[in-house]
């Protein structure tokens, strides 16, 4: 996955949730954050039960306003996840989901930022070279 150079790389925070892998993050010109999650996943459940899921969850946690959409990535229809959530200070963090399925396995990338016209469409740029390594597209 093509991650700027100047983000920097954090350990998971397994608080967040037992699936998150890595964070990166940059402060530069806005606050931005990438989490790579990894989790378990169900074929018989569809993508976009998946994101309903998250979305119930995401809901708890004070996040709204929610668009689900699709992509490509490679040669994989993915489901994506748009929300916001308002921030004490009154501002909006915005973020973006990608649900990319490889059959038992689910690998969430999550987005967000104080800065959305100016970062969504860098982050479907990096979602669009995550690349799956010895998995059938």
């Amino acid at each position: 996955m093509d991650i700027p150079k100047r983000w920097n790389a954090f350990p998971a925070v397994p608080t967040n949730s037992p699936y998150e892998v890595i964070r990166f993050a940059s402060r530069e010109n806005g606050s931005h954050l990438l989490i790579v999650f990894r989790g378990p996943y169900d074929p018989k459940l569809s993508p976009q039960a998946r994101s309903d899921e998250v979305q119930k969850s995401l809901t708890q946690g004070g996040f709204s306003l929610f668009v689900s959409g699709e992509t490509m990535i490679g040669s994989r229809s993915v489901r994506t996840l748009d929300f916001e959530k308002t921030m004490p200070d009154g501002s909006t963090w915005s973020c973006r989901h990608y649900f990319i399925i490889d059959g038992t396995l689910v690998y969430t990338l999550g987005f967000g930022t104080d800065k959305r016209d100016a970062m969504f469409g860098l982050y479907d740029k990096m979602a669009k070279s995550f690349v799956l390594r010895n998995s059938p597209a």
